[in-house]
């Protein structure tokens, strides 16, 4: 059944969802108003859907994916643009507020880079996937960022074609993770999916 959510802008888009029981639920997403734009949380408390108020809204930001383990831990991410490009953004829900969170830039200052999925298995680990390009080559690469309870660290992945993303990420503990996206090598994109640890 349909449940009543809040529309606080012209345009209201929720991307992706986040449940750890009946009375705790995050959805994220973004609102338009005009020629502007913000991310925008939901909570879910068990009775209905509340917009969280102060959250972090680094210029122009959107979020795409967010991830949770507990009412005291959730993870959301997406990018945000600097006026030059797109940077990869991170926000962190300790239980009472959420706090924007440093992110690696693979891509470097010049480059450019962005985060579309993320998981977390407990309060100190979490995954978030996406991709980057620098600006001295051509295309994208997979971006896979590791959360070990302190920072969160870019890890190595593959460069399959010219083209390659990750979209989503699902983990059920530090040691089983799975990422899945695309690549494009000269043909049509392609499945991509990767397996850790």
């Amino acid at each position: 059944s349909k449940v009543a959510s809040p529309n606080p802008g012209e345009q209201n888009e929720l991307e992706a969802l986040a449940v750890t029981s009946a009375s705790n639920a995050w959805a994220v997403g973004q609102v338009h108003n005009g020629t502007t734009s913000q991310n925008v949380i939901l909570r879910w408390n068990g009775r209905a859907w509340t917009r969280v108020g102060r959250v972090p809204d680094p210029m122009d930001s959107v979020l795409t994916s967010v991830g949770a383990t507990s009412s005291g831990n959730a993870w959301a991410v997406g990018s945000f643009f600097d006026g030059t490009s797109r940077h990869a953004v991170i926000l962190h829900w300790n239980g009472r507020s959420w706090t924007q969170v440093a992110s690696p830039h693979p891509g470097g200052p010049n480059g450019r880079d962005g985060l579309d999925g993320v998981a977390a298995t407990s309060a100190g680990d979490a995954w978030a996937v996406g991709s980057y390009a620098r600006a001295s080559e051509p295309g994208e690469n997979v971006l896979f960022l590791h959360w070990n309870g302190k920072t969160w660290r870019a890890l190595r992945g593959p460069r399959l074609g010219t083209d390659n993303e990750l979209f989503a990420v699902a983990a059920t503990s530090a040691r089983n993770v799975w990422a899945v996206g695309d690549f494009l090598d000269g043909g049509p994109f392609q499945a991509l999916a990767f397996h850790c640890c």
